[in-house]
């Protein structure tokens, strides 16, 4: 049976009463009680949790404890999804027309301007109706949407690289945290190219026998990430899309190797599109905008691998020197995170 996944902190949840009778509601509670009795007869679990490490914690652990390997579906969301996503109620009655993976978000916050409006309405009227879905594209060498300035993500990127031992600037960010994670092909994948996508406040859905392809190692090394620096949760955000095999974008001058066979028929160029909840995203285009750099030429390239190789044995580098096991986590903050709180 398909399933959603409730990572809650102190938010109202009377609303799950309305969830369609198609998911069991598997809530993960790190706030006060839940004491309704209609929110306690509609729930399949209520799991009470430490209130740390966010909604990536909430995921990571149900997917180490629980993921079964089947076709159904599990909806990862926290417990007001309706500030990302005001018509998550709609997509859930929708769960037949998904794609294996498929994002549920369509902004962060609309008072915060963020996506902006002009950006919203002008991807509204190409739905026709329909119901809202936008993944948002962004840059792994800053970690910025490509669209309009976030000065938010752009800060979640330096402080990356701060916490890192002072990355340089031009570094792949993305590629640099899935070594770090022990998915070195993924890694390959984001060192060969400069989008990504991702969806707001990590509202996504995926077949149980997707999220099933991440390795139990790797989901172990992204939990301790969960529970050490803030700044993970907000990298998290923006791979989770890609454990599960959506694809980069924008290659570089070298063509990228093929993923692995675990990879979904999610394309990043059309990760909603092919269902009928949103229409065809437009495609990057290769040329550089305006105001951006060309991708490097190849000689530039084996610059950056051997300024890489350098970092590799770094007690805070890409991943573990031969021999050597993987990196401690920097963990630089000790906090309690709210789970409301979107990246």
């Amino acid at each position: 049976m398909n399933k959603i996944v409730l990572a809650r902190y102190l938010e109202p949840i009377d609303w799950v009463v309305e969830i369609p009778q198609d998911f069991e509601v598997h809530i993960y509670n790190k706030g006060d009680a839940i004491t309704s009795p209609a929110v306690r007869r509609r729930a399949h679990r209520i799991v009470e949790r430490p209130n740390a490490g966010r909604e990536s914690e909430t995921y990571l652990f149900h997917m180490m404890t629980e993921t079964e390997d089947n076709d159904d579906f599990t909806v990862y969301a926290q417990a007001d999804p309706f500030t990302h996503s005001p018509d998550f109620l709609q997509l859930l009655r929708a769960w037949r027309q998904w794609d294996d993976l498929q994002p549920l978000s369509w902004q962060w916050k609309g008072d915060h301007e963020v996506p902006p409006s002009t950006v919203l309405r002008h991807y509204e009227q190409q739905l026709a109706g329909r119901l809202r879905v936008r993944p948002e594209r962004f840059s792994l060498y800053t970690w910025a949407p490509i669209e309009f300035f976030d000065v938010g993500a752009m800060n979640t990127g330096r402080t990356y690289r701060h916490v890192h031992g002072q990355l340089p600037e031009g570094i792949n960010i993305a590629a640099h945290f899935l070594r770090m994670a022990q998915l070195p092909e993924l890694a390959e994948e984001a060192e060969a190219h400069s989008l990504g996508i991702f969806t707001y406040g990590a509202l996504f859905a995926a077949r149980n026998h997707v999220t099933k392809q991440l390795p139990l190692e790797a989901a172990k090394r992204l939990y301790q990430a969960s529970l050490a620096h803030p700044c993970y949760g907000y990298v998290l955000e923006r791979m989770w899309l890609h454990f599960f095999g959506a694809e980069f974008e924008l290659p570089q001058s070298a063509p990228a190797r093929s993923t692995s066979a675990a990879s979904t028929s999610v394309q990043s160029t059309q990760v909603a599109a092919q269902s009928a909840l949103s229409p065809s995203a437009p495609t990057a285009s290769m040329k550089p905008a305006a105001g951006q750099s060309a991708p490097p030429e190849p000689a530039q390239q084996v610059a950056r691998a051997e300024a890489r190789k350098g970092a590799w044995e770094h007690p805070l580098g890409c991943g573990p020197a031969s021999g050597q096991t993987a990196p401690a986590w920097p963990d630089l903050q000790q906090t309690q995170y709210r789970e409301g709180h979107a990246g």
